[in-house]
């Protein structure tokens, strides 16, 4: 066996080279220093010019060190090679691919008679939208009656259980990237984890390796747990490596770190826990694994309840210092906003209590906070935190949202007597919430920082970097969309039925509907711009937005053009309908969702589109077609899509 050819450093530290020592390269500490007990220190400046053949070779050698570590990973157990035998598919790359089959194959198996979720989520909208539209019977096949998850039951009998990882093995060349990476992406809009105590961890995890000793506790394995978690999103957005080899290589993490946190672990459960499980349903948003997110954030969800986070109390935390009072304030309001966000997504009630009496966390960056005394942000200097603590005030709108979608006004005998008086009345009450809501949205964002608008002039300032002002603003200025959609939407499938009050006036109608409309046309062009038009960028969140989005159009273009509505087959509305399609194609973060999204929502239209014109043709002569009533009456509801085959709506959770 040759030994392996020692490795040219291509950037020695400050340190080494003031001495004119061979300098190891290691970070965040070279072995050099690490010896003489010094502090390493790097020029920043020059990694970032690095030349073409610096970034190959640092591409060549995360591939090996991957490779190397997920090899020693893959095959430990003969239950390993025996799973990976079976289903012909490499031990550490199994992702279920069988809930795809009824978009894959023909168009017929691409409808069931109804969704499992409920009327605030986005595939129960547009089921809504398809069902309207439909007028013939159609046939289903009973197989995709029956059991939507019948095939996924044979297959997931089939995946073999995660093998024991016997230990950590640091190389911090490449963690140290992975996560950056996860800094600079995830942690802006998730600040679940405080940075300077991570990093130290982790310098303290590489010491036993490094004097060959190891340790072995509950406590190191939920860290290295947290860890591999952090590589696996942080391998998401490193673009040097091909889509394939970071699903895998993120699929591999995933795995170690569900390996080291046993059921048992959590019958004493501490605040890592929490922060693991969220951070994994994070995640489990853009993988084959979509439906586990809903689970994930319940079990975390339940762990800091009981672990007592929400609770301001002196008496029950004791003395609490500045950093962890405001890390629980963190976790806790990251715990609120995947719950709203997991809810609104599936339709279904919300998980926490309301309302709460936590108090925000401060806008204070991670290296201000004390374990002694208080620190503060420096003046002039922005948090990055500012924009998670902004955005709280919007899950409370959300909040509200939610609740109005699932505890719908009671009618009792003698209103549903009074028919029409009390549709009128009904609908009059809905509209004024409509109106409250956008209204408070509206306030919300008049009173945005200006750091945090997504601006032309502050766009144009960060178009060359990763900023966490420009994170931030783009997801918030998404999800106020996101919200505001969900306000307005319901009012497209209304005045479909000749029960429909016409007390509202169809001028206010058709204001709402515009509204609506011109919403879902800002969001995919935000969208857009950010993922296609900015080197190395694509977002975990975009499938969700553009997916709405796109539905608001689908819906838009149905109604007759009087009433609001619009043609897809024109300008701006094609445009803004091939925006949303293109930008979910280019999407690398959660190419699978996304591709499978464009052909639920291409399917959808297509639908549409026939039904139009079997509806046309029927028409009378001299008879607009676009002005046709239809009655929601005259139609069976005979069908929807399968939009349970999209991995991140899984009923089982996003």
């Amino acid at each position: 066996m040759q030994p392996h050819k020692r490795r040219k450093t291509l950037l020695a530290c400050n340190q080494c080279r003031d001495r004119k020592t061979r300098c190891s390269g290691d970070r965040p500490l070279c072995r050099s220093c690490q010896e003489r007990h010094l502090q390493c220190q790097y020029e920043q400046a020059s990694i970032r010019t690095s030349s073409s053949a610096y970034d190959t070779e640092r591409r060549l050698r995360l591939l090996e060190r991957l490779n190397s570590r997920t090899d020693r990973w893959a095959g430990l157990t003969p239950a390993t090679q025996l799973c990976a035998q079976d289903t012909g598919q490499d031990a550490s790359y199994q992702l279920p691919t069988i809930r795809t089959e009824a978009i894959d194959g023909s168009p017929e198996e691409g409808f069931i008679r109804q969704t499992t979720h409920a009327d605030s989520s986005t595939d129960s909208f547009l089921s809504q939208v398809s069902s309207t539209a439909h007028r013939l019977e159609r046939p289903v096949r009973p197989e995709t009656i029956s059991s939507p998850y019948s095939g996924n039951a044979d297959h997931s009998s089939r995946l073999c259980d995660a093998p024991t990882v016997n230990s950590f093995v640091p190389e911090p060349d490449v963690d140290i990237d992975l996560m950056e990476s996860f800094w600079n992406n995830i942690h802006p809009i998730f600040p679940l984890l405080h940075r300077p105590t991570i990093l130290q961890a982790y310098e303290h995890l590489c010491e036993p390796y490094r004097a060959g000793t190891r340790k072995n506790s509950e406590e190191s394995n939920t860290f290295q747990a947290i860890l591999y978690i952090v590589f696996a999103l942080g391998i998401q957005y490193d673009k040097q490596l091909a889509f394939d080899h970071r699903v895998t290589r993120a699929d591999a993490f995933y795995k170690m770190s569900l390996d080291l946190v046993s059921s048992n672990a959590i019958d004493n459960p501490t605040q890592s826990h929490v922060q693991l499980f969220l951070l994994t349903s994070i995640y489990l948003h853009s993988t084959a694994y979509a439906n586990r997110c809903w689970d994930m954030i319940g079990t975390g969800t339940r762990i800091a309840i009981g672990l007592g986070l929400f609770r301001e109390s002196a008496s029950f935390h004791g003395k609490e210092s500045q950093l962890k009072r405001e890390m629980r304030r963190r976790i806790w309001f990251c715990c609120v906003i995947l719950d709203k966000m997991s809810a609104a997504t599936f339709g279904r009630p919300t998980t926490l209590p309301r309302p709460w009496k936590t108090m925000p966390p401060k806008a204070i960056d991670d290296e201000f906070l004390q374990y002694a005394g208080e620190g503060s942000q420096p003046l002039g200097l922005p948090s990055y935190v500012e924009g998670f603590v902004y955005s709280l005030g919007l899950f409370e709108i959300l909040d509200d949202v939610l609740a109005m979608s699932h505890n719908p006004q009671e009618e009792d005998e003698e209103e549903h007597a009074n028919g029409h008086r009390h549709q009128a009345r009904k609908s009059m009450s809905r509209l004024v919430d409509t109106l409250s809501l956008d209204s408070r949205l509206e306030d919300l964002v008049n009173s945005m920082p200006d750091r945090l608008r997504l601006s032309e002039t502050h766009e144009n300032s960060l178009a060359h970097s990763r900023n966490a002002f420009y994170v931030q603003a783009q997801v918030l200025h998404c999800r106020i969309h996101y919200v505001r959609l969900l306000i307005l939407r319901p009012w497209l499938l209304e005045g479909t039925s000749s029960d429909f009050p016409m007390s509202l006036g169809a001028s206010t109608l058709r204001e709402i509907r515009s509204l609506c409309i011109l919403t879902a046309q800002q969001t995919i062009d935000v969208l857009y711009k950010a993922e296609t038009c900015r080197a190395n960028h694509s977002s975990w969140h975009a499938v969700c937005f553009l997916y709405t989005a796109a539905s608001v159009l689908l819906a838009a273009a149905f109604l007759p053009k009087a009433n609001g509505g619009i043609d897809l087959s024109c300008e701006p509305y094609l445009n803004s309908w091939h925006k949303a399609l293109q930008t979910l194609r280019h999407n690398e973060v959660q190419l699978q969702a996304c591709s499978q999204a464009v052909k639920l929502l291409e399917s959808c239209r297509e639908k549409l589109r026939s039904e139009v014109m079997i509806r046309v043709s029927e028409e009378p002569r001299g008879q607009d077609a676009g002005g046709a009533h239809m009655s929601s009456t005259d139609t069976d509801i005979e069908w929807a899509f399968d939009f349970e085959s999209l991995d991140f709506l899984r009923p089982s959770y996003c």
